[in-house]
């Protein structure tokens, strides 16, 4: 005969196995976290600024739409931006972010690496 307790401590194993939250097999999208730090003059940037994205491909074509942020704060000349450039631009192939800071395109363009998730 099983008992209550028995019954608890197999639905709680099952919970732990399966995640329990209902995500598994769910694919990841496609948004990644960027840091940078911004220096104006040498002297860590402070306050909002107009920020733009841009993703490129090896042969210099930009592969999505440009990525707005206007008056994003920046404290201490860092930032952190959840950026989201679509489905279907990360293929396997070279990506490079282009940050353009006030109308200034920074150089040069950083290489996106690929990097694993925790779940």
């Amino acid at each position: 005969m099983i008992t209550t307790k028995r019954l608890l401590s197999a639905a709680v194993l099952l919970i732990a196995i399966g995640g329990g939250d209902g995500r598994a097999g769910v694919p990841q999208g496609n948004a990644f976290t960027y840091q940078g730090q911004l220096k104006d003059a040498g002297v860590p940037a402070d306050g909002p600024h107009n920020l733009v994205f841009r993703l490129f491909a090896d042969d210099n074509v930009q592969v999505s739409s440009d990525l707005v942020k206007n008056n994003y704060p920046v404290t201490n000349g860092l930032f952190t931006v959840d950026l989201d450039f679509g489905p279907g631009v990360f293929t396997g192939d070279n990506r490079a972010l282009e940050v353009q800071v006030n109308g200034v395109v920074l150089s040069p363009r950083q290489p996106l690496n690929a990097a694993p998730y925790a779940l």
